[in-house]
């Protein structure tokens, strides 16, 4: 007849070992099986605003068909909820102050849900919208400058099947659809006299138009 405390460490040795290799199964999503990208355009799109300015940022899917990195062809994504982050970020200013206020406003149209930030160097609107559309997928954003200075546009999100329960997320990468991001302008701006330099990063994104530079007088 065993010996019920043996049996005992036995069974408990065998419940953790299991615990434990189950754990990152379920804290760890899986990898995304899809990666998308898609185009944004800008309008009316200049080098050169007045404060009180509006330009307008619009994201159109034609029937729900997004463009995969991963497999380089159009995916039809049905049901899918948008996250998006619209971020205008102060890029140059002498003084590079931005007074502690916002940089800009915000104006939506109907059938989205948006949270907005602010700091002294950022203003973001968090958006959400997707799932009551029954066609397409389309986005329209206004952008009210508020201040003087050098902004960039950007834009970042992810997708997510609409009324998921589980964490996975589909990433998404946007880019303007603009001739020119207007790096030059950005790169010879007198950084020395606010003894700063160009950020890599910023001149990074320029060439790949994910974000576009814009200035505010």
């Amino acid at each position: 007849m065993p010996n019920p405390s043996r049996l005992f460490i036995g069974l408990s040795l065998i419940a953790l070992t299991t615990v434990f290799t189950q754990c990152p199964k379920e804290r760890y999503p899986p990898d995304p099986q899809f990666s998308f990208k898609q185009s944004v355009d800008i309008a009316p799109y200049a080098l050169n605003y007045s404060v009180g300015d509006t330009v307008w940022v619009h994201l159109s899917v034609p029937g729900k068909s997004l463009f995969d990195t991963i497999s380089n062809k159009y995916v039809l994504y049905d049901s899918a909820n948008f996250s998006t982050d619209i971020r205008v970020v102060l890029l140059f200013n002498d003084p590079f102050i931005a007074n502690g206020s916002r940089l800009a406003s915000f104006v939506y149209t109907p059938g989205i849900s948006a949270y907005e930030s602010f700091s002294q160097t950022a203003t973001d609107a968090q958006v959400s919208f997707g799932c009551n559309q029954a066609t397409n997928y389309d986005l329209l954003v206004g952008i009210v400058f508020q201040q003087k200075g050098v902004f960039g546009i950007s834009l970042s999100g992810s997708v997510q099947k609409c009324f998921s329960s589980n964490y996975s997320y589909t990433p998404l990468n946007f880019y303007f659809n603009v001739p020119d991001a207007h790096f030059d302008y950005y790169s010879q701006l007198p950084f020395a006299d606010i003894n700063q330099q160009p950020d890599g990063n910023v001149l990074s994104a320029l060439i790949h138009k994910s974000v576009v530079c814009v200035n505010v007088r």
